[in-house]
């Protein structure tokens, strides 16, 4: 990254969904300025919690209070692997690859927006779970860690649609077989949050210290391999045709990312 992000630290860390939200906004604007590829995966976290925001408001969770403190904790460790990857600290190896990845002009933009998603939900999202419900208390989340899905598949579809205008090749795909695009990001959703539940179930027992860390380590080592899977060389040169087509700035792409 060719220069540093907002940073989120002490008074300005965000307390509620709506500072998340607000946060995620800077990010997004300092990535769209910067013509940085990082915004495509800001971005779709970005709409995602607007979503997750109007489903608090709706009351479609059983406890909203809890929900809403999940996705804050959820979203700093995010931010704050932004803040120490940007600033020279020690971040996970996921969040490094996907950090990494934004030099890479070789990547079709769902490569990148996978990357993101694979270190924020695979891994962050199980620590982030655990970290609110320790314990027995780990169960008492469950069904609405699992009504987010609900809210997700609602993005599926704009996602899916924004995409399809950066490329041809995905909307005639969406014609002929049913959106290629559109069942990646409904399946790494799916398997990510399964990962993610089972990963908070793990975490939820340990006990605090070295003990956590060290599993945490394990997550962490586990997801960043899916995400060396994502980056190969190989998956990229079979991906070459398709990456040919996509000739927009990432500046563009991200302009066309947030009408999602």
């Amino acid at each position: 990254m060719s220069s540093r992000p907002p940073r989120f630290q002490d008074s300005r860390r965000p307390k509620t969904i709506a500072e998340v939200i607000g946060a995620l906004e800077a990010v997004v604007a300092w990535c769209y300025e910067e013509d940085l590829r990082h915004g495509y995966f800001a971005q779709v976290y970005l709409a995602t919690t607007k979503e997750v925001a109007r489903g608090l408001e709706a009351g479609e969770f059983v406890d909203g209070e809890r929900l809403e403190e999940l996705d804050v904790v959820f979203a700093c460790r995010y931010l704050d692997a932004l803040d120490a990857y940007a600033y020279g600290y020690e971040c996970s190896s996921s969040w490094r690859c996907a950090f990494d990845a934004d030099r890479r002009g070789d990547m079709l933009i769902l490569q990148h927006i996978l990357l993101g998603m694979n270190a924020h939900i695979n891994l962050d999202l199980g620590v982030a779970a655990a970290e609110v419900a320790p314990g027995a208390a780990i169960g008492g989340i469950e069904t609405d860690f699992n009504r987010i899905n609900q809210l997700l598949a609602r993005l599926v579809d704009r996602v899916e649609d924004a995409l399809g205008s950066t490329n041809p090749l995905f909307a005639l795909g969406d014609r002929l077989i049913g959106g290629i695009d559109e069942a990646m990001i409904k399946f790494s959703i799916e398997a990510a949050r399964k990962h993610a539940w089972r990963s908070a179930l793990v975490l939820a027992a340990c006990a605090e210290g070295d003990a956590l860390d060290r599993q945490v380590a394990t997550f962490d080592s586990k997801v960043c391999g899916f995400a060396r899977l994502v980056t190969d060389d190989h998956l990229t040169k079979f991906f070459a045709p398709l990456r040919a087509l996509d000739r927009r700035s990432p500046k563009d792409v991200i302009a066309l990312l947030r009408t999602i």
